[in-house]
Order: C-alpha cells, then structure tokens, then sequence
C-alpha cells in the first residue's frame, strides 16, 4: 500500500470510530471515549425521551460537518506548518516535550 493510502486508511478508521462512540453515549449512556462524554449528557436525555433517532442524526451531521471543516482547515495550513516545522532543532524539541509533560 501506498503511504498516501495508508494514510487515509487510518484517518477513516479514526473519524469512524470518534463518531462511533457516540452511538454507545446516546443510547447506553456509555462513553466510547473521552471526546464522547459530552455525547452522554444531552443525548441520552433525547433516548429516554424517545428521540434517538434525532440524537444520532444530530451527532452524525456534527461528526461530518467538524471532519470536513478540520481537513480543509488542514489543507489550507499544511504548507505554512511545515515551513515552520522544518525550522525546529533541538531547543524547540526540548521546549515541546517540557510543555507536553506538564499537560
């Protein structure tokens, strides 16, 4: 397989199951991961209300409107972030782990 294939491969892997949690939030109120605990607050208020279905449509044309706005944004900054990243050397690895380990 191809790198570039191989890399969409895993991005639709990964959109598929973000938006996956969110049927597990929705109808067992049971996040599927962290990004899906929001998920559970109102959408499993609209299941026991007898409104799942309007839940997952909701959450399936967030998940698709958000994964199309977050690629095109990609696209149009991709250039420039790897104009800056290319500039990196030591220094600013070591200011991006300390930064990262207080996170």
């Amino acid at each position: 397989m191809l790198p570039v294939q191989a890399i969409i491969l895993m991005t639709g892997i990964y959109y598929g199951a973000q938006y996956g949690g969110s049927t597990t939030s929705i109808l067992l109120n049971i996040p599927g991961e962290t990004a899906s605990i929001v998920t559970c607050i109102d959408g499993y208020q609209m299941a026991r209300k007898g409104r799942a279905g309007p839940a997952l449509g909701i959450s399936a044309f967030g998940s698709f409107i958000g994964g199309t706005l977050g690629i095109l944004l990609l696209m149009v900054l991709a250039v420039p972030l790897v104009k800056i990243a290319l500039k990196f050397g030591p220094p600013e690895y070591f200011c991006l782990m300390c930064v990262g380990w207080f996170y």
